[in-house]
């Protein structure tokens, strides 16, 4: 009996396949993404229309084929920019007595509304960034889903279960979010899943300055694990990931429902996903979901604080040792210096590669940046890299400590960017040495840095920026 491989005949072959496109969501005339000119406009009633000076906010109009506008998204874009102010109301004309009686689901049709606010002047402030903003924990938009505040003491129960479960810790969140979430929310896809922080990791110090750790289920995390709580964090397709951290979409209520709603132009994935139903756990957030709404609703007011007029603006800062909000007013140059901001590609930190060519391109963090925060990355591995450095260019194993040390000092030095804001490891000390004005050494370009430190840490610098994770 022949028992090896099957003879190869000429009828035997295989069939070329075609490539399977994805589907739109249905039904196709419920997306207007077709049109780069189905937007709203939303104007501040306080400033003159003379040069756009007084365009709050333009938004794209996605949800109906004429360029319909979801009216509770708006709504709640336009409340959070205005200082969390939820009875702002709609209307047509700067004097507002023709206030528009829509409900939240209601469509918009109009290219240009006012926002007003009642219980203020017409000349209403605005926060400027999301740095500023102020969570409104006990004041939440009318028709935002309220999320239970945790007892953080004790383990939590599942959802319908007897069985008492631990949270997960930070360093298990990914496998917990994926074994919870089993595919990603929106697609449904299972391959190419990621774990996607709602709140960026990048904005752990607005998350801790806010007290949103109380909404946590995992009450134990601290520092920079504060925001990698599973609350606050779904599982996406990666390319869905990007363009999530790319601030191109956000997740809403609308009818009911969670659902998926592109602020942004994209190729394919609008049309494809917008108002598509996402499919949220019950113990993910709604809070950390607004907060990712308001993080990517922010860097579109910049045009409106550059827009010539000066403006009132509403900041967080420290007086006698607390953390309060003044109303101040600011020029557009004022505001180009201190709220103007870019996004890169990602709100995690981007490593370059270590290479052994002999160029300074060696293990840099660059860190994101979003709003006026500071934020640290510490280089773990450097003292390793600058081992294998200084081999390369003094190969004896017995140099002596002093000229190892000034090699590793030279390094350092190509390496930092002289940038005033560099910390040393002692960051504590550095930032008290800092806001008490004391000058650091002009050797690291007048930074508080140790001689012999050998991590690298950064301060978000003042005059560039970043969606991530």
């Amino acid at each position: 009996m022949n028992t090896g491989p099957p003879s190869s005949t000429p009828s035997a072959h295989f069939v070329l396949r075609q490539p399977v496109p994805a589907q739109p969501a249905l039904p196709l005339n419920s997306f207007g993404g077709g049109r780069r000119e189905h937007t709203v406009t939303f104007k501040h009633p306080g400033y003159p229309d003379q040069f756009s000076q007084n365009i709050l906010l333009t938004l794209h109009a996605f949800d109906h084929v004429r360029g319909g506008l979801h009216c509770g998204t708006a709504h709640v874009a336009c409340a959070i920019v205005a200082c969390n102010a939820w009875d702002g109301y709609f209307s047509r004309t700067r004097d507002g007595r023709d206030r528009l009686n829509l409900q939240h689901n209601d469509l918009i049709f109009d290219k240009v509304l006012y926002f007003h606010v009642p219980s203020s002047d017409a000349k209403y402030p605005v926060y400027p960034d999301f740095a500023n903003w102020a969570f409104p924990h006990d004041h939440l938009p009318p028709n935002w889903p309220r999320a239970p505040a945790f007892n953080n003491d004790d383990a939590l129960a599942d959802a319908g279960a007897d069985e008492l479960r631990a949270p997960p810790s930070s360093s298990t969140l990914t496998a917990a979010v994926l074994r919870r979430d089993k595919a990603c929310v929106i697609s449904g896809q299972r391959d190419c899943v990621e774990r996607a922080h709602l709140c960026p990791r990048s904005e752990v110090d607005w998350f801790d300055k806010n007290g949103m750790a109380q909404y946590n289920m995992n009450g134990q995390l601290v520092r920079d694990a504060v925001v990698d709580d599973i609350t606050n964090a779904i599982a996406l397709r990666s390319d869905l990931h990007t363009t999530f951290d790319a601030a191109k979409f956000v997740v809403v209520p609308k009818q009911d429902a969670w659902v998926a709603h592109f602020t942004h132009l994209t190729n394919d994935l609008g049309k494809l996903y917008h108002n598509t139903a996402v499919a949220i756990d019950e113990e993910v957030s709604s809070n950390c979901l607004l907060v990712r709404f308001a993080w990517a609703i922010f860097p579109l007011v910049s045009k409106f604080l550059m827009a010539g007029a000066a403006r009132q603006v509403r900041m967080r800062v420290v007086q006698d040792g607390e953390l309060t909000e003044v109303t101040e007013t600011v020029t557009a140059e004022q505001a180009n210096a201190r709220f103007a901001r870019g996004r890169s590609r990602s709100t995690s930190p981007r490593k370059r590669k270590v290479t052994d060519t002999g160029n300074d391109n060696i293990d840099a963090q660059t860190p994101p940046l979003h709003g006026t925060k500071r934020r640290r990355y510490i280089s773990k591995d450097v003292s390793s890299t600058t081992t294998t450095i200084s081999h390369a260019i003094t190969p004896r194993a017995d140099e002596e400590e002093g000229q190892i040390q000034q090699l590793k000092r030279s390094w350092l030095l190509r390496q930092r960017p002289g940038d005033p804001a560099l910390y040393c490891c002692d960051p504590a000390a550095a930032e008290a040495a800092d806001e008490a004005g004391i000058v650091g050494k002009k050797a690291w370009g007048g930074s508080h840095l140790c001689d012999e430190c050998l991590g690298i840490e950064y301060r978000d610098p003042i005059e560039e920026d970043a969606p991530g994770d």
